[in-house]
């Protein structure tokens, strides 16, 4: 099974309307990502949400890590839609996870482009 970045259903269409080579980041709670070097620079991986595979990104760049509050804001607008405040990211870390987030919280940032869209998924 190939490596994924997996996003919640919501987020499907917007997925598949996003611009081939666009540049886009995820969030994961914590470093472990990024101190395992889970996703290295020019790896190719799946954007999936659920089971299906959407489309294929190449990782831009290597994992950094940061406090939500300190997520640059060039950053922020890489993100979701709904994503582009730290309130926001706040909210859809701790639903995703159910975990207790705030500002203070570590992430890893993974950036990516987008690749084609698979079609039979799509």
């Amino acid at each position: 099974m190939s490596k994924a970045i997996n996003w919640p259903e919501k987020y499907a269409d917007e997925i598949l309307k996003e611009n081939k080579n666009e540049i886009k980041i995820a969030l994961r709670l914590g470093t472990l990502y990024d101190e395992n070097e889970y996703y290295k620079q020019d790896d190719i991986v799946d954007i999936r949400t659920g089971d299906k595979i959407l489309r294929k990104a190449q990782i831009a760049c290597p994992t950094k890590t940061t406090k939500i509050k300190n997520i640059a804001t060039s950053d922020l607008y890489r993100l979701k839609g709904d994503l582009h405040s730290n309130d926001s990211i706040v909210k859809f870390l701790t639903d995703t996870y159910n975990k207790k987030v705030d500002e203070e919280t570590t992430v890893t940032i993974i950036t990516y482009k987008n690749l084609d869209i698979v079609e039979e998924e799509a």
